[in-house]
């Protein structure tokens, strides 16, 4: 087994790819991961819908979901993904729902929802979270708090443990520890594991918390499943 970047009695992050990684994790796991979209975009890089791949994408943002294919007997998963590839990742997985992060500054022309592929749908189906996606400080593609402790909360439960495949900034990570779940996150950059180390240090994102969790902030909305 690959030796952790970083381990203590909540989580455990590997600085490594995903394939030395997942094949030697354990059965009945919740995955739950905001996955490269493939696009290329640039924040603030012009006009809505500007895209820069043809210049320079970064080498991580590659759509592919190779990925799922490490996964050993897994509990649940949960995957962000671009409108246009919503039908692709459902087709990749059993029982698909599609939840829906809704975004509160939505730029003019843009997209206002980001979907979230399930399988297999938790009890409370059918719903959306909206939120504010305005501060990156961390991770050009970091989502908010607030939106994954939503997630968390909906797609877990006490005794559950939580994996990242993608996780950049570690915002997964300390949503889970503020559940109380375990968790587990699996990143190739070095820089980012450092990231999420220094952030799982920070008390005052647990010190609210009593080990079962409280939602800061959003509204569940309404209901979509896909068919």
């Amino acid at each position: 087994m690959i030796e952790p970047y970083f381990q203590d009695e909540m989580t455990t992050i590997y600085c490594s790819k995903c394939e030395d990684v997942l094949p030697q994790l354990t059965s009945g796991l919740v995955y739950l991961t905001d996955q490269p979209y493939g696009t290329g975009w640039v924040r603030g890089g012009g006009k809505v819908g500007d895209f820069n791949a043809r210049y320079e994408k970064e080498a991580w943002d590659v759509w592919s979901l190779e990925w799922l294919k490490l996964l050993v007997d897994p509990k649940r998963i949960a995957a962000f993904c671009p409108p246009s590839k919503v039908d692709e990742l459902a087709w990749a997985l059993p029982q698909p729902a599609v939840m829906h992060y809704r975004k509160t500054n939505v730029r003019p022309g843009g997209i206002d929802r980001e979907p979230i592929v399930v399988s297999p749908p938790p009890q409370a189906k059918r719903w959306k979270f909206e939120a504010y996606n305005g501060d990156m400080e961390f991770h050009r593609c970091q989502k908010p708090l607030d939106l994954m402790l939503w997630l968390v909360r909906e797609l877990s439960e006490a005794g559950d443990i939580i994996v990242d495949r993608f996780m950049g900034s570690g915002t997964t990570l300390i949503a889970a520890k503020r559940f109380g779940r375990r968790a587990v996150g699996i990143d190739e950059r070095e820089d980012y594991c450092q990231i999420a180390v220094q952030r799982l240090s920070q008390k005052e994102l647990f010190g609210i918390e009593n080990g079962h969790g409280t939602l800061v902030a959003g509204r569940v909305l309404a209901v979509q499943t896909h068919n």
